[in-house]
């Protein structure tokens, strides 16, 4: 609360707080001691500073008397009046602040501090240990239920919300007797909390009892009920803990629970979204009811892993999957489908209500942020948004339309939202489950072929015939499908890896089958997704491949985009490193394309560059994609890596390509692609 200079003057000679004043132009006129000793400066090595230096939140361009506003903005945000302050070791330290302003400071302001560390610091030892507690609630293999006085469960664990049936059920809150029913060896029912209460003591009941559950056989188990008191000694409550005593069933339990959940942030996984997207279409197939899907996919949270530690990416995380939880109510689920992509689905909403309710999203997913180390981290996201209604098919269709959605969303900026419309929802849109189908059955039945794109020099003569492979789906009729109708569903779909993993072990195959002197003299180069290089076992199955092979070291190279590369760079970097021993050369792919920085170049060990098409097609007639070829083939050169044009069309970007310098092109003017087995 903002206060007068008069009751400021009774505090001035307080040993406990700290003192700043501060001119009417933002710069420090007066410290005191105890503020120069919390802060670890000498008392006059302040005075005439710019007050924003103690700050790390405030902006270096306010001018004038802007720098009221701020203060003013974080005590009106803060009921808690706390601010972090610089240290001079430039740790953070969190205060407590009064501001006192009047006509006596002319324009003026001075702060009254006080240090909260060690409150902070108790604060933080009881948030450990309600974590240490949730954990042990929510990883424990018994079953266990918060039961209020009157008999009403107001939390269960995972596994007793699965043991017990509430995991589906919406019509609670339940009542202990009519969940838990449990008889003993005399088939007489048992109530173990009512004991508890009655007796105001710890019951445990472990004698012959059987858990009664509705169309399931009963399952042996004991019971321990034991009273919850206030500070007063009353009795709020009581802990019901269940074990079941055979052990498989205690497993299965457990297993069950796993195989609907993400570990990591106690959510919803992906196949529990999509059974919940199933009950949500059969809702509004019975009861033309409209319910609300939203696919998120987190921005900079790659960055946060790299620069601060996986640690904290997994805080973020869970901080971030709580705060949405939060959001929820009635039968609403949110649910972590992928590394840093997250659902949401919000039921029973009218459609007219989208637009608000995907924005209340994402500006809780904006505005939020944790404390790691002396930073904030911060993410943003893009989010698809799909209704779900009558018209609705099927729950991959709702995934693959809402995953599609937010691809869109990405692609036209940060913090952007893809609406559902009519043109976005066009028939081929509508079909997308339909290819996922085609795709997994063409796996199944091996109707893909490898073709092969020649890549060659500008001006030197190469004595390898390097290659980039490519694929190609066949239908059941025998007819060639080309790849821009079948890879973006498979993209979306997850099915990108499962491709790419036929891909690899049809070329290793192909080559291994041939004689050494025969397969000389050739280099191919093989696309990976961002899930694939993810994907340790893949990895090591690549690994095992070479290992176990005498295939020629450089004859199998391999090609990441620039977007996989950052977005897993840790990954994309233990990949490259492993298949590096092997004598594999990498290409990063359609650099230019995506966002990276040049450190993420630097570390990345690469051996070619491959500019983007998009670039090279319009570099003619556009002067700044004419400079971007440039400026990338110019880094790339720095770096001691080689460059290669892909999408060369015609002779005009030929020539301007040998002008600037490139290394190597590829594209239609040189060849269309052609079956890999016609090399041969």
């Amino acid at each position: 609360m903002r206060q007068d200079t008069e009751g400021l003057l009774v505090r001035l000679e307080s040993d406990k707080d700290g003192i700043l004043s501060i001119d009417r132009y933002g710069f420090i006129q007066g410290i005191n001691p105890v503020m120069a000793a919390m802060l670890g400066y000498g008392a006059s090595e302040l005075e005439d500073k710019p007050v924003r230096l103690l700050l790390p939140d405030m902006d270096e361009d306010l001018q004038g008397d802007e720098w009221r506003a701020f203060f003013d903005s974080r005590i009106e945000r803060h009921h808690d009046h706390l601010l972090e302050f610089v240290s001079a070791e430039g740790s953070l330290i969190r205060l407590d602040v009064q501001m006192f302003t009047g006509d006596g400071l002319q324009g003026g302001m001075t702060l009254l501090c006080r240090d909260m560390t060690l409150h902070l610091g108790a604060q933080e030892s009881v948030f450990r240990q309600r974590e240490q507690l949730s954990a042990i609630y929510t990883h424990a293999t018994d079953a266990i239920l918060l039961v209020d006085r009157r008999g009403y469960i107001e939390n269960s664990n995972p596994v007793a919300s699965e043991l017990l049936g509430l995991s589906h059920r919406r019509d609670g809150p339940f009542f202990i007797d009519d969940v838990l029913r449990i008889k003993n060896h005399h088939d007489a029912w048992v109530y173990p909390f009512s004991q508890a209460l009655i007796q105001e003591r710890p019951v445990v009941v472990t004698d012959d009892i059987q858990l009664v559950l509705p169309g399931r056989s009963a399952i042996p188990v004991s019971v321990t009920a034991s009273p919850v008191r206030d500070r007063s000694n009353r009795i709020t409550g009581c802990v019901i803990v269940l074990r079941t005593t055979s052990e498989s069933r205690r497993v299965s339990t457990r297993l069950s629970w796993h195989e609907s959940h993400d570990p990591l942030t106690q959510l919803a996984n992906r196949r529990q979204i999509e059974n919940e997207i199933f009950r949500a279409i059969d809702h509004a197939h019975i009861d033309d009811t409209t319910h609300i899907f939203l696919y998120i996919d987190l921005h900079n949270f790659s960055v946060i892993n790299e620069t601060c530690g996986h640690g904290a990416g997994d805080e973020l995380l869970r901080q971030l999957g709580r705060m949405l939880q939060e959001e929820m109510v009635n039968q609403d689920v949110v649910a972590r489908i992928g590394n840093d992509e997250f659902a949401i689905l919000l039921w029973d909403r009218q459609p007219e209500a989208v637009m608000d309710e995907a924005e209340r999203i994402l500006q809780r997913i904006t505005a939020f942020s944790i404390p790691w180390r002396n930073r904030r981290l911060k993410v943003g996201a893009s989010i698809g948004v799909e209704l779900i209604n009558a018209d609705s098919t099927s729950e991959i269709d709702v995934l693959l339309s809402a995953g599609a959605a937010c691809a869109a969303a990405k692609a036209a900026g940060r913090n952007k939202i893809n609406y559902p419309s009519p043109e976005r929802d066009s028939p081929s849109r509508a079909s997308l489950s339909q290819w996922t189908v085609r795709i997994s059955e063409a796996l199944d039945e091996n109707r893909f072929v490898v073709y092969c794109q020649p890549i060659v020099p500008v001006k030197a003569q190469r004595d390898t015939q390097h290659y980039e492979v490519l694929v190609r789906m066949v239908d059941p009729a025998g007819n060639i499908i080309s790849p821009g109708k079948f890879i973006p569903v498979a993209e979306t779909s997850g099915l990108i890896d499962d491709i790419d993993r036929w891909v690899f072990e049809r070329l290793f195959t192909t080559l291994e089958a041939l004689p050494s002197e025969v397969r000389t003299g050739y280099s191919f180069s093989v696309n990976l997704s961002g899930g694939t290089i993810s994907d340790e076992k893949f990895r090591d199955y690549v690994v095992n491949r070479f290992a176990g092979s005498s295939l020629e070291p450089g004859l199998i190279q391999f090609e990441i985009t620039e977007t996989a590369a950052v977005s897993h760079f840790e990954s994309a970097l233990a990949f490259i490193n492993a298949l590096k021993a092997y004598g594999c050369a990498f290409s990063l792919d359609d650099f230019g394309s995506g966002q990276s920085s040049f450190n993420y170049l630097k570390q990345l060990p690469v051996d070619y560059l491959k500019i983007d098409g998009s670039f090279v097609r319009r570099m003619e007639v556009g002067e700044v994609e004419y400079s971007m070829v440039s400026t990338i083939n110019h880094l790339a050169h720095i770096m001691g890596l080689a460059t290669i044009a892909e999408c060369v069309e015609n002779q005009s970007q030929m020539a301007l390509l040998e002008e600037i310098g490139v290394d190597y092109v590829q594209g239609f003017l040189i060849s269309t692609p052609v079956p890999l087995n016609t090399l041969f």
